[in-house]
């Protein structure tokens, strides 16, 4: 945490907003890979390493910045800006650990890569959101020149 706390303000300013998130976002991919196909302490704990860059909040951290700044522009107050993201917040905290248990459940004892399931669906929602964070035009982010 505090290596990547410390690379976060000039990775950012070096690449821009949306090549840092696409970066931070494939260090979190490649974390729940690793975790997914490890089958041994050492592997899994290997995974460590791409998760210095792609910790939430380091992946979160621009477009927190740029979601305030939008809302606060189209005229939400912070603190309705706070409020709509703690209950979408209590919304994935409530229903991500019944997923993942669930399909954790319905995979554990299948032989392969179905043991991690639960981090490879991980991937897929990183990619799904990297995807849809890529299809807007900077310009329509009023995202910085990059």
């Amino acid at each position: 945490m505090i290596v990547g706390g410390r690379l976060v303000k000039p990775l950012l300013a070096r690449l821009g907003t949306q090549r840092f998130t696409a970066v931070a976002n494939a260090c979190g991919a490649a974390h729940m890979v690793t975790k997914g196909l490890s089958r041994a302490p050492l592997p899994f704990f290997s995974a460590l390493v791409p998760h210095v860059l792609g910790a939430g909040s380091y992946r979160e951290a621009a477009l927190k910045a740029q979601l305030m700044r939008l809302a606060l522009e189209s005229g939400m107050t912070r603190a309705e800006v706070t409020a709509c993201e703690a209950n979408f917040r209590a919304l994935l905290s409530i229903s991500a650990p019944f997923l993942y248990s669930t399909l954790y459940t319905m995979t554990a004892t299948r032989p392969g890569l179905t043991q991690g399931a639960p981090y490879f669906l991980c991937v897929c929602l990183l990619a799904i959101s990297q995807f849809v964070f890529s299809s807007i035009p900077g310009e329509n982010l009023k995202l910085e020149e990059e």
